[in-house]
């Protein structure tokens, strides 16, 4: 397990660092985003293969944001139980942790498809620790209706993610059963390869925009087809290749 950040975090990060020196004139038209913030590096600490430190890290941006939102409560939008429903998001009705960002990601908006990324990620690695086979883990509604719902482009990202992810830990096919000639599998072992093969570095394979499109090179080109193809074919391969991409690193081949 290594400090690297997780899917998403420098995009929050750039985004703070955009507004954390605004005068209150302008944070005022930016409370909404502030809080979005807050609510996706809580969520964020929350991602699979997030280092102590890693978390840390995320706390204190949030921790100096909310501080920064506390000085003048009324400015921002904030009561003394918590966030106004009045001004702009409830939190309460975000509906489940896809739908939190999802109009944000909906209109393309970094920021929602970044934190749309490690929500769909925790949902499919639950699935994985609770299902012992591929097969149970897609007919489990929750992943289904997740990836589904799940905006194209952060399908895209996430592929894309995975296959570099996967270069240390490769495919493990034992998640699949027994003689099975499966094609997400052979999608997975597609996005392996991609990854193995390509000699730059982690931020060069995501391409400076991650995740925002277009993603760079072939593996970007493949992940950007799949997240893009919404028939039901194409939904059950790339869930089938996350998932495999993504069950070596949460279990053990002899385990």
């Amino acid at each position: 397990m290594t400090d690297q950040k997780p899917p998403g975090v420098d995009v929050l990060e750039a985004a703070y660092a955009r507004w954390k020196d605004m005068p209150p004139v302008s944070l005022k038209m930016h409370r909404q985003d502030l809080y979005l913030i807050v609510m996706a590096l809580q969520t964020t600490t929350r991602f699979p293969g997030t280092t102590p430190s890693m978390a840390k890290h995320m706390e204190t941006i949030g921790r100096q944001i909310q501080e920064a939102i506390v000085d003048d409560p009324e400015l921002y939008g904030m009561t003394e139980s918590g966030w106004n429903p009045e001004h702009d998001v409830d939190p309460e009705d975000g509906g489940d942790q896809v739908s939190a960002f999802g109009e944000m990601a909906g209109a393309g908006h970094p920021l929602g498809i970044a934190m749309q990324i490690p929500d769909v990620t925790m949902t499919l690695a639950e699935a994985i620790d609770r299902h012992p086979l591929l097969e149970d883990a897609l007919h489990d509604q929750e992943v289904t209706q997740t990836w589904e719902r799940a905006e194209p482009e952060t399908r895209a990202a996430l592929l894309l993610s995975l296959a570099w992810g996967s270069r240390e830990h490769g495919i493990y096919p034992g998640y699949l059963p027994d003689g099975a000639d499966d094609y997400g599998y052979r999608t997975a072992e597609e996005f392996h390869q991609y990854a193995r093969d390509f000699a730059g570095s982690s931020e060069e394979f995501h391409g400076a925009r991650f995740p925002m499109m277009p993603l760079p090179g072939q593996a970007g080109a493949f992940a950007s087809s799949l997240g893009f193809d919404r028939e039901e074919d194409g939904l059950d391969v790339s869930l089938r290749a996350a998932l495999l991409l993504l069950a070596p690193a949460r279990k053990k081949p002899n385990g």
